[in-house]
């Protein structure tokens, strides 16, 4: 008996301990209230999901454990502008790229303007008047300016091309008594893009002579020389243009329209003018017997001369009128050019046709003459130079 009660009392220990669990407890979840790791028991209840609204970088979140739900809501965009793409206003997610500056061009007083950014580049507008008395005394000459120098040329001493300084001073002289066959030309860096240098070509071209075109930096240094025969008439003559899609420099044939040599203006080389992406050729352009000057500008227009001086202005590459004067110069390298709607009154435009100065000054004919130059010829055909920066 006394065994037996022994044993009971045992047993009772024994079920006693085994319901006595040390409880290790974990933290609620939004799904499971507070729990025993050791025996499961749970006390509380579960903390349910603490729901974030949906945005456009991700669907409706609890903050606790990560559950989504849902699906993301789309971009609230604001438009790109010159200074930003376009930009979500919750995430701050890009799309596309800024959008180009819209220009306020340069006035005397305030420099080249954004209107929605205010980003300013360059300074304001300053127009001078400046005098060349030694351009002046070299009578009949033809020059040109570039940055530093002056390029010069008088019909009474070709083949002879002075290089000056702004001063007058005669930095060095090419005399290129290789040309026999009479003149020489020197080409506009403004018209076929020769980065600041220039070329000497001869001029009357005849198919059983040996021709030249040879490039010059604006010092007078020598980058390039070419030797070549030409299959044209006996009298013709070379001239400097461009290509009118990619700016190459081509030497025409005046006569045939055609052109002969085709330059890359980086290297300086001879290319097929196939290989420059198109050149276009006026002279199935009825258009073309209208023009005695035409220079390829920048962008999609060209500047003109017509033969019978009634005007001059700027076209398409198709010779279709854009906007037309009674006299017009070329744009200079800061996009100023001279205008005149009565062939007297001159006024400043820059390079979207819009009135800088409104007859700054009078005359009856006006140039561009290289870099920031002009010159406006008055009524006693005395020039008058100016600098537009």
């Amino acid at each position: 008996m006394k065994k037996i009660f022994v044993f009971a009392n045992m047993l009772i220990m024994v079920l006693f301990l085994a319901g006595c669990c040390k409880h290790e407890w974990v933290d609620a979840d939004c799904d499971t209230p507070i729990r025993c790791t050791k025996c499961g028991k749970e006390k509380g209840q579960a903390l349910g999901h603490e729901w974030a609204d949906a945005t456009c970088a991700a669907p409706q979140t609890c903050t606790r454990c990560g559950l989504t739900m849902g699906t993301t809501l789309p971009h609230t965009w604001v438009e790109a502008t010159c200074t930003a793409p376009k930009t979500c206003s919750v995430c701050n997610a890009t799309e596309g790229d800024i959008l180009p500056h819209e220009w306020n061009y340069a006035t005397f007083d305030t420099p080249k303007t954004c209107k929605n950014c205010g980003l300013t580049e360059g300074e304001p507008i300053t127009l001078t008047e400046v005098q060349f008395d030694f351009i002046d005394k070299a009578r009949n000459s033809y020059f040109f300016f570039l940055p530093d120098t002056i390029i010069m040329e008088n019909s009474n001493e070709f083949p002879t091309v002075h290089i000056l300084d702004y001063d007058g001073n005669e930095i060095k002289k090419i005399n290129d008594d290789k040309d026999k066959n009479g003149g020489c030309s020197t080409a506009y860096s403004w018209d076929v893009n020769l980065d600041n240098s220039f070329a000497i070509c001869t001029t009357d071209i005849d198919k059983d002579k040996n021709h030249y075109i040879r490039f010059y930096d604006e010092y007078g240094e020598l980058l390039k020389e070419h030797t070549f025969t030409l299959n044209v008439p006996n009298v013709d003559y070379l001239y400097l243009r461009t290509s009118s899609l990619n700016h190459y420099p081509l030497f025409y044939s005046q006569m045939s329209l055609r052109p002969l040599v085709c330059i890359d203006p980086k290297t300086l080389e001879i290319v097929d003018e196939s290989e420059t992406g198109g050149v276009q050729e006026y002279k199935n352009n009825k258009k073309f017997k209208d023009i005695t000057v035409l220079y390829h500008i920048d962008g999609d227009y060209r500047f003109v001369r017509m033969k019978d001086n009634s005007g001059a202005g700027y076209t398409d590459c198709e010779l279709n009128e854009i906007k037309m004067y009674k006299d017009a110069t070329n744009f200079n390298i800061r996009g100023y050019a001279l205008v005149s709607e009565d062939g007297e009154n001159y006024d400043l435009i820059d390079n979207a046709f819009n009135v800088v100065a409104k007859g700054f000054t009078q005359g009856k004919k006006a140039y561009f003459c290289g870099d920031y130059y002009f010159y406006v010829i008055d009524s006693e055909n005395k020039r008058h130079y100016f600098c537009v920066k």
